[in-house]
């Protein structure tokens, strides 16, 4: 699927002793760098098995455990998934980079935190398992800078051109004491080019 896609959260399930946050036609370990195939496995991205439904397939990450590593999220792929059918991946880092595949379902594991560095060390780990997040911080592993609300109306980086493709980098910024405000520059790719034609 070509622009942009919304990722529509399937359900929320606490059934399985971990809360999980399921996606429909979502493939999150296609969108990783480390990209596997069926059989094998790569550096976070681990080939979990054949898995005939999303559910075996949740079940295999749920019992990965390697090295202290476990299993963050998984994609379950469909007969019509071509060289991927029935493939089960799981993700053993918190890297979470959903794409649009609808022959895929896709899952987040939302272990507790065990140490500070589950909550990315921007916060405290309870004995809850609960992550108290620093000011500057939110989301379940203080993983998320809290920004405040802006008019996008008005403020901030936006693309205005409806083509496929708008990449951008940068984004430095610098605060103007005169005028008192602050500036970003954005680089752009031209003409709708992804940002691998650079």
């Amino acid at each position: 699927m070509r622009g942009s896609f919304c990722l529509t959260l399937l359900m929320f399930d606490h059934s399985w002793g971990v809360d999980i946050k399921w996606f429909d036609s979502i493939a999150s370990v296609q969108g990783s760098p480390d990209y596997p195939s069926i059989g094998n496995s790569s550096q976070y991205v681990k080939y979990l098995g054949q898995a005939n439904s999303s559910f075996l397939c949740a079940q295999l990450c749920l019992g990965y455990n390697k090295a202290g590593r476990r299993c963050h999220s998984f994609s379950s792929f469909s007969a019509e998934a071509g060289s991927f059918a029935h493939g089960c991946f799981g993700q053993i880092d918190r890297a979470w980079m959903p794409v649009y595949n609808n022959r895929a379902q896709s899952g987040q594991v939302l272990w507790p935190c065990e140490s500070d560095a589950g909550c990315s060390f921007n916060g405290i780990c309870r004995s809850s398992g609960q992550c108290d997040c620093d000011p500057a911080w939110e989301g379940i592993w203080c993983e998320k800078l809290a920004l405040l609300p802006v008019n996008r109306t008005r403020l901030g980086y936006r693309y205005t051109r409806q083509l496929n493709n708008v990449s951008s980098w940068g984004g430095a910024v610098l605060y103007d004491d005169v005028t008192d405000r602050w500036h970003m520059w954005a680089s752009e790719m031209t003409k709708g080019c992804g940002i691998n034609a650079w």
